[in-house]
């Protein structure tokens, strides 16, 4: 029987830009927590894109207590919680989806 569901933790490592110093060549304004983060998502929408395909419906969610998560996984100094991935298998249970617009509406290609 399949989990219900589980949440996936994104955090990014606060020394790999520094240590690999490919922090000055992308911006010199560019910190070592920004790059942290943006990496961490990266990682992130990757699951979000692939989980569908196996059958698994995902949801990001930040808003959290950073300091709670660090402590409840265990995370080292020079590592930041990005965002957390709720996954699981969707069943008849779940809240329908929000009316959303139109793709049409909103993403236009130039």
């Amino acid at each position: 029987m399949p989990v219900p569901g589980a949440a996936v933790l994104f955090a990014g490592d606060l020394t790999f830009m520094a240590a690999t110093r490919l922090l000055r060549c992308r911006s010199e304004f560019a910190t070592e927590p920004d790059e942290a983060i943006r990496s961490a998502t990266f990682g992130a929408s990757g699951l979000i894109h692939v989980a569908p395909a196996m059958g698994l419906g995902t949801t990001p969610m930040i808003g959290f207590d950073p300091v709670g998560v660090s402590r409840e996984f265990s995370l080292s100094d020079n590592e930041v919680p990005a965002l957390l991935v709720a996954v699981g298998y969707p069943t008849e249970a779940n809240w329908p989806q929000k009316p959303r617009r139109p793709i049409s509406d909103v993403l236009a290609f130039a």
